[in-house]
């Protein structure tokens, strides 16, 4: 990246910061068309089906099957650079064919056994499986609201992919669960890869 669209960068204690990129500078719209057009970091392994209505062992077990990644080991200091959207109702879309990771989780089919999830439904608090958790959201019929903030790799052979961040674990989980070809996000934590994994 060259010049940079940057933010808060007045004081001496931003500059140990990553720089913020906005995704209607140039370098933001260089890193959206690298994603957009990036091939699958794994051919062949990343199916995104519809099991919304499939039993639960069912769907467990094609999740299971998916490529899962744990990113943990990459994030090592600061990322490079934080691409952030320029416009709250434009968020940054993520093709769920490129995510590997959902942070807390063991596979797509969740978090271990044992480790549970509350959240809020119709019928007030309500503690579950990560599965379960995901087949909830995924049957809802609204948008589901965009990740605060993803992380996204990038290789030297120019494949990228992604983790699901801190608080979108379930939501990526959901929208490979329904089928979505696309995850929302407000911003992405940039990691260069220095060799190629994928």
């Amino acid at each position: 990246m060259s010049t940079l669209e940057t933010e808060n960068f007045s004081s001496p204690e931003a500059l140990d910061q990553p720089p913020i990129v906005l995704t209607n500078s140039p370098e933001g719209r260089e890193i959206i068309d690298r994603i957009q057009h990036s091939p699958d970091p794994i051919e062949d392994s990343q199916p995104v089906w519809d099991l919304r209505q499939s039993p639960r062992d069912e769907a467990k077990n094609s999740l299971q099957k998916r490529f899962f990644l744990s990113t943990a080991q990459l994030k090592l200091g600061e990322p490079a650079a934080v691409v952030k959207s320029h416009d709250a109702a434009h968020p940054i879309n993520v093709p769920t064919r490129l995510v590997v990771d959902a942070q807390s989780f063991m596979s797509w089919a969740g978090r271990g056994p044992g480790v549970n999830k509350t959240i809020s439904t119709d019928e007030g608090y309500k503690t579950l499986p990560s599965l379960d958790v995901m087949r909830l959201y995924a049957t809802k019929n609204t948008t589901p609201p965009p990740i605060k903030e993803m992380d996204m790799f990038i290789q030297p052979n120019g494949k990228v992919f992604f983790s699901s961040g801190k608080d979108g674990a379930h939501r990526t989980g959901a929208a490979i669960l329904s089928g979505r070809q696309n995850i929302d996000a407000y911003s992405l934590r940039v990691w260069p890869v220095p060799e190629d994994i994928l």
